[in-house]
Formats: structure tokens, C-alpha cells, sequence
């Protein structure tokens, strides 16, 4: 069974100038790191360090688990939209089952709905 490890950025600020979604512990570790040294106190940082935990343990029981950071705009309905069509791409992509949701507030988790679906 695959599993995804979603981290979920709502207002986008979390990938910079990158383009989300960013899929992979290597890529997730890069972006942590980023994140931690611009700012070690944000919030995003445990975020982002929950979601390598999550998919190690998943990796330790036998599972696969592609870890990533879905990001999406600063507008509501655009950032849903953006979530929506990212989780769509790797479910396609990495024929996933099932999914953890991993966020830091609750404007991110208002699109648990959205990765559930």
C-alpha cells in the first residue's frame, strides 16, 4: 500500500519560488532546512519535520510513503483548487491509497476535506 504524507501549505508561502508540490524526503528535507534557517520558530518548520517522521515510521512498518508539501495561492478558492489538482497528479502518479494530512493551523486543515476526497 502507498501511503502520501501531505503537508499542507494553504496560503503558498511555504515553497517559495519553487513549484508545488514538493515530493520526496530529500526535497522535503531541503525545504525544511531553508525554511528553519530563514526562520527556526515558524510554525511550518515542525509541520514539515512531522511529515518526515510520519513517513519514516510508515517506512519502518513496511509501507511506502511519499512524503510532499502541497502548496497552494494566497486566495481560498484558488488554494483549494491548486491542493485539489496536486493531490489528483500523485494519486495518478503514485497510485496512492491512502493518505496522512499533517498541518500547522487551521486554515490548512480546512482542506482535509479536499486531500480525503
Amino acid at each position: 500500500m502507498t501511503t502520501l504524507v501531505a503537508c499542507i501549505d494553504r496560503a503558498g508561502d511555504l515553497v517559495g519560488g519553487g513549484e508545488p508540490p514538493v515530493v520526496g524526503r530529500e526535497a522535503v528535507e531541503s525545504l525544511v532546512v531553508d525554511v528553519g534557517v530563514t526562520d527556526p520558530e515558524d510554525s511550518q518548520v515542525n509541520c514539515l519535520l512531522e511529515g518526515l517522521r510520519v513517513g519514516e515510521d510508515l517506512s519502518e512498518d513496511g509501507e511506502e510513503a511519499v512524503v510532499a508539501v502541497l502548496s497552494g495561492v494566497e486566495d481560498a478558492v484558488g488554494a483549494d483548487r491548486a491542493i485539489a489538482r496536486q493531490v489528483e497528479a500523485l494519486v495518478d502518479e503514485y497510485g496512492l491509497e491512502s493518505a496522512v494530512v499533517v498541518v500547522d493551523s487551521a486554515d490548512d486543515e480546512r482542506l482535509v476535506p479536499i486531500v480525503e476526497s
